[in-house]
């Protein structure tokens, strides 16, 4: 078996949360297509995103991350049924791993 290709990749260790090196971010947002996001971070090394399902909301829709320029990302929202329909106020868990230089 293969392994996959690693573009970008780095391991850290989680201290305290202040100064210089290696971060964790992680938060509760609620987001829209092409809307951005600060981490505060200066470098994003990786990003995990989960959607949260609502009963009330539409079921059927998706976040996403359209790209990353420093430690801003910029949110991708829509419809899994509708492909190009953009979704307002989608909620999602993130957590980002990166850096402060």
């Amino acid at each position: 078996m293969a392994e996959g290709t690693h573009t970008s990749e780095a391991i850290y260790g989680l201290g305290k949360a202040v100064g210089r090196g290696g971060k964790l971010w992680c938060g509760n947002v609620t987001v829209t297509r092409a809307e951005t996001l600060d981490t505060g971070l200066d470098t994003v090394e990786g990003v995990g995103l989960a959607k949260i399902y609502s009963a009330t909301g539409t079921s059927d829709s998706y976040a996403g991350i359209c790209s990353v320029s420093g430690g801003t990302l910029t949110m991708d929202t829509g419809k899994l049924t509708e492909p190009g329909t953009s979704v307002t106020d989608v909620d999602a868990y993130i957590i980002v791993v990166g850096a402060i230089n």
